[in-house]
């Protein structure tokens, strides 16, 4: 185990690709609405068929949080790897916790701790391959946080630390050159986030790991394309801004009208957008159903390792147009 402190270079720290595919970031398993909490009906016994199956074509990498369905998506996956996690990557996050129905911060070193101690146990392992800071906490300084970090890779509970939903001028404060830190950034077709990939690419001090590609389904082909309309009202996408922003609503429905117009599947082309651009160096994507996954077997099938040589061959001069502009910064 590394004992330095330091982050681990994520050449050093991650699988290769999950699964490789040449010109392609690897992808990463998400598991945020395969536990029955947050985003409508789930059957488990399908989810964990979901897991076996991603893990069976190589999707080494499965990415859960203390947080996600209140521990039960980590309880999930622990019973995925129960028979062993041999080559398998494990990474969770803290610093967020449910009090009753909101979501609060709790980025101390003392509640880290203990957040890590409870993914642990419910993942059932002795560590975890990777480690992140799950939200800046406005109450917490960040270094304090980071402190925390280092103190459980030290400690050998963790192999490497990472963060999530940095800005900018956090990038570029509390990472190191040439550090890359490992961040999780929220950026799909509809929610650009050009500034913070910038100042993650700059003296590298980041790994860029995008998450929500299909922006919780408003990109994608099922139930969150119709924004709220069709969601439940305990579902967590009610949560995110953009499914209320009117521009960024009008966006995904052109977005929908110009896929169908060039029948391309709008899954294909939102994920084919996110791995084409610059400075992406890994992507999070989280099939709820095993359909939704062989969807997606699929679709990088078509991509054939290239995602930006499919998105220019398939998309019409409209629709790439349209994709150049997007509706949130």
């Amino acid at each position: 185990m590394p004992s330095t402190g330091q982050p681990v270079p994520p050449a050093q720290l991650l699988p290769v690709a999950a699964p490789a595919q040449q010109q392609l970031p690897p992808l990463w398993l998400g598991t945020w609405s395969l536990a029955g909490v947050g985003f409508g009906r789930v059957d488990q016994r399908q989810s964990a068929r979901l897991i076996d199956e991603a893990l069976a074509h190589g999707w080494t990498h499965l990415d859960t949080a203390a947080l996600y369905a209140r521990g039960d998506a980590e309880r999930l996956v622990g019973r995925c790897i129960r028979g062993g996690r041999q080559g398998v990557f494990i990474s969770s996050k803290g610093g967020l916790r449910w009090q009753g129905n909101e979501v609060r911060h709790a980025a101390g070193g003392a509640a880290l701790r203990e957040d890590l101690e409870g993914s642990l146990r419910r993942l059932g392992t002795d560590y975890l391959d990777l480690y992140q800071l799950h939200w800046p906490d406005p109450q917490t300084p960040i270094e304090q946080s980071l402190d925390a970090l280092r103190r459980f890779q030290d400690e050998g509970l963790i192999r490497g630390w990472g963060v999530c939903n940095f800005d900018a001028q956090q990038v570029r404060q509390h990472l190191p050159p040439q550090a890359r830190v490992v961040h999780q950034v929220h950026i799909s077709a509809v929610h650009r986030c050009a500034d913070v990939l910038r100042a993650g690419y700059e003296e590298g001090r980041a790994f860029h790991c995008a998450t929500s590609p299909l922006e919780q389904g408003l990109l994608g082909d099922g139930q969150g394309r119709a924004a709220l309309r069709d969601l439940g009202n305990k579902d967590v996408r009610r949560r995110n801004r953009l499914f209320h922003d009117a521009g960024a609503v009008a966006w995904a429905a052109q977005f929908h009208r110009l896929c169908a117009a060039a029948r391309l599947s709008p899954v294909a082309v939102a994920l084919a957008w996110v791995c084409s651009e610059a400075h992406i160096d890994a992507v999070i994507i989280g099939p709820k159903t095993p359909q939704q996954l062989q969807t997606l077997l699929a679709i990088l099938q078509h991509f054939a390792g290239d995602a930006a040589g499919w998105l220019a061959d398939a998309a019409d001069e409209t629709l790439t147009h349209w994709l150049q502009q997007g509706a949130v910064s």
